[in-house]
Parts: C-alpha cells; structure tokens; sequence
C-alpha cells in the first residue's frame, strides 16, 4: 500500500493546488488500509484510456491528477488497478496512415501514475499510431515510471511474455492479446523475432500461453483487444479466444475495443467481462460515454466475487454515475452465453 498512500497524497496536493481544497465528495477516505485481506486481492479494471487529444492538453494544462479527479477515491482503494492505454506517449513519430490516430503527451506518463494505474495493456490498434519511435517511447515512459504493462515488447518474445505480480501473498499471472488492428497494419504491428512490436492472440496462442502460464501463478488474468466496434455483444471471434482463455485455467478475461460496455460469463470461479468501453476518452457521443470498474476479489481458487461501479464519462473525463445513469448502465452489463 506504500506507493497508493504516496498516490493518494500526490494527487490530492495537485489537485487542491489547482482547484483548491478537494470537496468532501470526491476528497480520499481517510489514509486506512483497504487492502484486501492475505491471500486475496482486490483487483479493479477499467476500459479504453486515450490520454491524446483534448484530454493531453489537459493534462498539460491542469496537472497529472486531472482526469481521475472525480473517480480517484474508487481507484485508491484496489490492490492492483489495470486498464487499455489506448494511445502511445511521446512527442515524436510518424502519423500511420490510417482514420483515427492518437498520441499522448509525455505528461501523460505522470497522469497514469497519478490514476494509481498499475497495469496496462498495450496490445490494441493505437498503439503504434506514430510507429516504432512513439512506441518504444511509450515503453521507456512506462518503465521508468513503475508502470507495468503486458501485450507489447521490444520484439516477439518480450511482447508475449507474461507479466507476475505477487500481492498480499497471492502471484498473479498477466498476459494482453491484440484480436483486431486497422486494416494494413496487422503484419506490420504484430511483434517479430527481432522487431517491436504487440502480441496477436488466436485461440491457440491464448490457450498455449495461459495453461503455461498457469503453471507458475495462483491466478491467470488476460486482457485483450477485440470485437466489433459499438456492438452490444461479444463477436464470434471473441467468444473463441474467451473460451480458450478459460479452458486454459485463466480466472479473469478483460475486453476492450467496442468502446461500449458488453455483458460478462461468470462460470464457477471464472468471470470474462467482454467489454469494458471506454473510461477516459474524448470526441464521443452517447453510449460510448457510459461506463463502469469491474471490481473483483481474486484467490488461489479463481473469482471470489465482483460488482461493477457504474461511469459516466463526461467531457472525456470519468465521474459516478447518478439516478437514472446508474439503472442504464447496470442494464447493458448482464450476463451472456460465453
């Protein structure tokens, strides 16, 4: 808990330096520890974080703490936090020629800390947005920042390679899978033998990864990046690669991608939440800006429990949903045929 207690003060002295003194609503709980107890870890994992754009400017402008403001007293209370860095961070790098492309700032490195970020993926189509300049950038920002990541590396074996984090007496297994990338960058992005770049998950390298996996760690969680774009409900693509993961001992299968909230499978003590959508995120409209944290207590035995915290995403930013937000977003996470 050492380095979200130093967290917690970090952004709270940012953000009374901006704003003033933080209100009683979105002010820390007292500095008690909400760890979960040995052997179990409360684990909390968010959508699509896009830190480019309008929301770089902001957190140019307003300080490293600014977009988690209003969500930071929800954050501060996970054992491990892990999310989609949707955007590689640098100042530097070649646009891909493609529709949307998306850059963060160097700032950005700090706001992740500042989130309490533990973990992100980098297995997604933005990655290498500004190619493999921005993308090794990305990759030293992170690193120098404590910022731990899985789905993408300095060549094929690094991008694969697990990453094992023991909490509270518990190691847990990770692993990040890209299904989708824009068209003509699919050869081009994945990692090679000797080229950087991000992991690329079929059924049969999911499968072949998480049992080996398993072998080493408590716990196997994987995240990936897959689906149709805007759907309600998992593609067949995605139901294949899920039901690979969880034949293959994983407890927890994180989506993202379809930048809306899908359901979950929950089968004994295994949970795939299909999409997570988006969390921090500008230039959206409508669903894309509901959201939610999947919350959930792991053990040696899998998923002991989970609950999600309903989101709304307003001017790119996250804050608790309300009233009748609360209702429409519990009602698109439901459960699904896995």
């Amino acid at each position: 808990m050492i380095r979200r207690t130093v967290l917690s003060l970090m952004v709270t002295l940012v953000l009374a330096a901006m704003t003033g003194p933080v209100s009683a609503a979105t002010q820390r709980a007292p500095s008690t520890d909400t760890s979960a107890p040995t052997g179990t870890v409360r684990l909390m994992a968010v959508g699509d974080v896009m830190l480019g754009g309008s929301i770089g400017r902001r957190i140019v402008r307003q300080g490293p703490g600014a977009p988690w403001r209003k969500v930071w007293s929800y954050l501060d209370q996970a054992d491990l936090l892990i999310a989609n860095l949707e955007c590689p961070i640098s100042s530097r790098g070649t646009p891909w020629p493609k529709k949307y492309i998306f850059r963060a700032p160097p700032a950005a490195a700090d706001s992740l800390v500042a989130g309490g970020i533990d973990i992100v993926n980098l297995a997604n189509n933005h990655t290498l947005d500004y190619g493999v300049t921005a993308f090794r950038d990305t990759l030293a920002a992170l690193d120098a920042r404590g910022v731990r990541h899985v789905g993408g590396g300095q060549n094929e074996a690094a991008a694969h390679a697990p990453l094992i984090v023991e909490r509270n007496g518990l190691r847990i297994g990770f692993l990040g899978y890209a299904l989708y990338f824009a068209p003509g960058t699919r050869r081009q992005w994945a990692a090679g033998l000797g080229t950087p770049g991000l992991a690329v998950g079929t059924p049969e390298i999911v499968s072949r990864e998480v049992a080996a996996l398993r072998t080493q760690v408590d716990v196997v969680v994987v995240a990936f990046h897959g689906g149709t774009a805007l759907s309600s409900g998992p593609s067949r693509k995605v139901r294949a690669l899920t039901r690979a993961a969880i034949a293959a001992g994983a407890a927890l299968v994180v989506g993202h991608h379809p930048h809306v909230l899908q359901g979950y499978s929950r089968e004994g003590s295994t949970l795939v939440a299909y999409s997570l959508g988006n969390f921090v995120f500008d230039a959206f409209t409508g669903l894309p800006n509901d959201s939610a944290i999947l919350d959930v207590t792991l053990s040696a035995g899998g998923v002991q429990s989970f609950s999600w915290i309903p989101i709304v995403i307003e001017g790119g930013f996250p804050r608790p949903a309300q009233g009748v937000e609360i209702a429409r977003i519990m009602a698109r996470l439901r459960p699904v045929q896995p």
